[in-house]
């Protein structure tokens, strides 16, 4: 499924005012202009959300749009079910009545849970929450979020082994006949007076 141009469009709208809210409000005209939309495109979309609650029209020389509330208050899914309708995947999610299939249908379930699932998605946001995400994609160069190099953490030189510790042996299989003994290499046994190893 594909969001149709009013879903994308007013959302882009929206954003706008929202980047100016707390000032003079837009025209319709300005909002165009900086967002690249049809101007009577616009109109149409602004009388959806105008009607939906979401804007507000101020009169006056130095009139135009604002947003209804702070942008921290509005939320995605209600500019998309402003000027699109509820979201749903397929058409049976939200009527049933309109396929012969849809009671029996085994797959009708993973189509309402991802409906779900978009639909809270969009809900969870608001443009509050657009609008930073974009800050923070700018403070990085647009890149995204940066992330901390590989080896942040290690040392940038070399480490030197320190001396080993007396009388630690270090072990590894022998070689010779007996390839399954296992040989311990380290400091020989210290000798008695008599030139042989104590006992």
């Amino acid at each position: 499924m594909n969001l149709s141009t009013r879903g994308r469009y007013a959302t882009r709208a929206m954003l706008e005012l929202a980047l100016h809210h707390g000032k003079a409000p837009m025209s319709a005209a300005a909002i165009s202009r900086a967002q690249g939309i049809s101007a009577r495109y616009l109109q149409q979309l602004l009388a959806l959300l105008k009607r939906a609650g979401l804007v507000r029209v101020v009169m006056g020389r130095n009139g135009g749009f604002a947003l209804t509330g702070r942008p921290d208050t509005v939320r995605v899914s209600e500019i998309l079910d402003a000027v699109e309708g509820h979201l749903s995947l397929v058409e049976c999610v939200d009527h049933a009545e309109r396929c012969s299939r849809a009671a029996d249908c085994l797959s009708r379930a993973i189509w309402a849970d991802a409906t779900d699932l978009l639909n809270r998605h969009f809900s969870s946001l608001t443009l509050a929450d657009v609008l930073a995400r974009c800050e923070r994609k700018a403070a990085n160069g647009g890149k995204g979020k940066k992330k901390p190099p590989m080896d942040a953490d290690r040392p940038t030189s070399p480490r030197t082994p320190g001396p080993r510790p007396a009388g630690r042996r270090r072990c590894g299989r022998a070689r010779g006949p007996r390839r399954g003994a296992v040989a311990c290499r380290g400091p020989a046994p210290r000798r008695g007076a008599g030139g042989s190893a104590p006992a």
